[in-house]
């Protein structure tokens, strides 16, 4: 079966007499494709990466794999797996209810539970819980080729790391657009203040959307820090700029209708 692209691959002359047992086995799915690598400590034995034609998923790419590399089903010290791809949300621990959680994610983020199951993990460093959607199908499939006791993340956004270069006592609030979503976070100091995503619709729309939540929140449009992080749409971002005083990004010079 003819899959993916040219697939990137290292292994190491030795990887035959590797104690695997000793090793973890890492899967990390992102948009696109999926990489799988072997390593103990700094030592890495085995490294695979590929992307997914339009018309695949990721088990055809993992199906594949497996046919040419079926060590990758003996036994490991840890088998770990990561992704960046579907929906998350951050939930501040003073209002994370396990109980509640599928009915919450419901409300901000697209959750399906027929075709999704819902995994969190707490950030002491935050004070939040990161909440995600993982495809069971994906999940089951994990389970059966490589292990049932597999660890599962979802990666951090690198904003969490640009926050702690920040020295501000204000409150900070990033918006960071993917071109389909338009993501608010709110912090001060380390703290998650709350984190929400708005589905790109009408430039004005979305613009006052974000506006009344920043406000729900008693946000200091004059005072406290605002960044932006991708490219906005020309009109989002110049409504944005006449209520917001203190962004850090540069002004467009654009003149938009607002009215």
């Amino acid at each position: 079966m003819e899959t993916g692209n040219q697939a990137l691959i290292y292994e190491h002359h030795l990887l035959k007499q590797a104690k695997l047992e000793n090793c973890i086995l890492s899967i990390r799915f992102f948009s696109d494709g999926l990489s799988v690598s072997i390593h103990q400590d700094k030592q890495w034995w085995f490294f695979w990466e590929n992307k997914m034609k339009p018309e695949e998923v990721y088990e055809d790419l993992l199906t594949h794999l497996l046919s040419h590399y079926s060590f990758l089903q003996l036994p490991f010290k840890q088998v770990k797996v990561s992704t960046n791809t579907g929906f998350n949300t951050w939930i501040p621990s003073q209002i994370f209810q396990v109980d509640h959680l599928s009915s919450l994610c419901k409300e901000v983020i697209p959750f399906e539970p027929k075709h999704q199951e819902l995994h969190q993990d707490f950030h002491h460093q935050w004070d939040a819980y990161q909440v995600f959607s993982f495809p069971k199908s994906l999940s089951q499939f994990l389970s059966v080729n490589f292990s049932k006791d597999f660890s599962l993340n979802f990666e951090c956004f690198e904003l969490f790391e640009e926050s702690k270069k920040i020295l501000s006592i204000q409150k900070k609030v990033f918006f960071v657009y993917d071109g389909d979503f338009l993501h608010l976070w709110a912090l001060q100091g380390n703290k998650l203040l709350f984190q929400h995503t708005l589905e790109y619709q009408n430039p004005k729309e979305l613009a006052f959307r974000s506006i009344l939540l920043l406000e729900e929140f008693e946000l200091d449009f004059y005072n406290d820090y605002f960044q932006i992080f991708g490219n906005l749409p020309d009109e989002l971002d110049y409504i944005l700029h006449q209520y917001i005083h203190t962004f850090v990004n540069k002004k467009r010079e654009d003149v938009f209708d607002i009215s």
